[in-house]
């Protein structure tokens, strides 16, 4: 770092552990089963600053997949502002992110590797009335489990874009779907970082 804008990173959460591993599903459901929870800070506070250098976050995280034939995930994350997951999206207290397009997991891969990595970069700020403001949300999906060696977050055709309500207490969750149900059709998470950059 050049120390130009003494701008830092600022890491908000990070744990490594093998969460439980979702297998024989199809719809969306959480990967991060017995990984405490992430927290959100004061969104009107993290993520306050617009311009050349606009508040930013930035989501790492890593697990394990395996396959029968060719199935795909699909990789959801969500701020949900109850401490318990749920895949049923209801406006500013379960929003979602972004959503991956549909990954296809190479043939027969047993514990193959997968590495989320997704930008969210504030793009409005709330002003006067309702109390929300505008992220831009995108990154890719890759790694030994897919087929692809990089697949996006959100899939092709999706806006990246994604409206907060600031007064609400958000937790993050990760979650995947899977197109076919089988006992070797299976996902976990290894490890997730989360960061505040500036």
């Amino acid at each position: 770092m050049s120390g130009f804008s003494m701008t830092q990173n600022e890491l908000l959460y990070a744990f490594s552990g093998s969460s439980t591993a979702l297998a024989t599903f199809t719809a969306e459901d959480n990967l991060l089963k017995t990984y405490p929870l992430i927290k959100m800070p004061d969104m009107s506070q993290l993520l306050g600053s617009l311009g050349e250098r606009s508040s930013s976050l930035k989501i790492r995280a890593l697990g394990k997949a395996s396959s029968t034939a060719t199935p795909t995930y699909t990789f959801t994350l969500r701020l949900i502002n109850a401490t318990t997951f749920s895949s049923t999206t209801s406006g500013q207290t379960n929003l979602v992110l972004a959503t991956s397009t549909a990954c296809t997991a190479v043939s027969g891969v047993t514990n193959g590797i997968w590495q989320l990595d997704v930008d969210i970069v504030l793009r409005t700020l709330h002003t006067g009335g309702a109390p929300t403001f505008t992220v831009t949300c995108g990154g890719t999906v890759a790694g030994s489990a897919f087929s692809s060696a990089s697949n996006s977050i959100p899939a092709a055709g999706t806006a990246p874009t994604a409206t907060l309500d600031v007064t609400q207490q958000y937790y993050l969750f990760l979650s995947a779907a899977c197109s076919a149900s089988s006992a070797s059709n299976s996902i976990n998470t290894e490890l997730i970082k989360l960061y505040g950059e500036n």
